[in-house]
């Protein structure tokens, strides 16, 4: 079964002073038969939320940077192991995105994010983002912080 992880669901498990345990539960699911797909894009957000609360001061630049260090070799791990999967963003996604944008009013990221899940064909969209409300057809949007999270999820499998 795959699942689709929003950025905010790394934010939330590699952001030192976040609270994880909603989406640690995500990673410790059962690898044969859960995939974890995101798109390439979701590293840059990444950085950009490490160095906005840089900016804020909620965090020191060495901080962010060994936190960003652990991510990305991390998630090379999980991309080895074939649990998460990296799908790079071409020109069709970014035509594709245009009716999201329109219809849903969403953000350019949201919309890549969305095609992507679409795109490959995942059961779920697992967000922390309480605002992210959307029709993705078939795709069940799913909020880990939720008390039927794991139900959903035993639901979709």
């Amino acid at each position: 079964m795959k699942f689709y992880l929003d950025t905010n669901i790394f934010y939330y498990r590699y952001c030192p002073f976040e609270d994880s345990k909603y989406v640690d539960k995500i990673f410790e699911e059962n690898r044969d038969n859960f995939q974890m797909i995101t798109n390439e894009i979701m590293i840059t957000e990444m950085f950009r939320a490490f160095k906005k609360q840089v900016n804020l001061e909620v965090i020191d630049l060495h901080s962010a940077n060994v936190a960003l260090d652990f991510f990305l070799a991390d998630i090379e791990e999980l991309v080895r192991d074939r649990f998460l999967f990296l799908i790079p963003i071409s020109k069709t996604h970014i035509i594709k995105s245009r009716p999201l944008i329109f219809k849903q009013n969403l953000y350019a990221m949201d919309a890549l994010h969305a095609i992507t899940a679409i795109d490959t064909k995942c059961a779920g969209f697992i967000t922390m983002d309480s605002d992210f409300k959307v029709s993705l057809g078939d795709i069940r949007i799913i909020y880990p912080n939720k008390n039927d999270f794991h139900q959903i999820i035993e639901e979709l499998k």
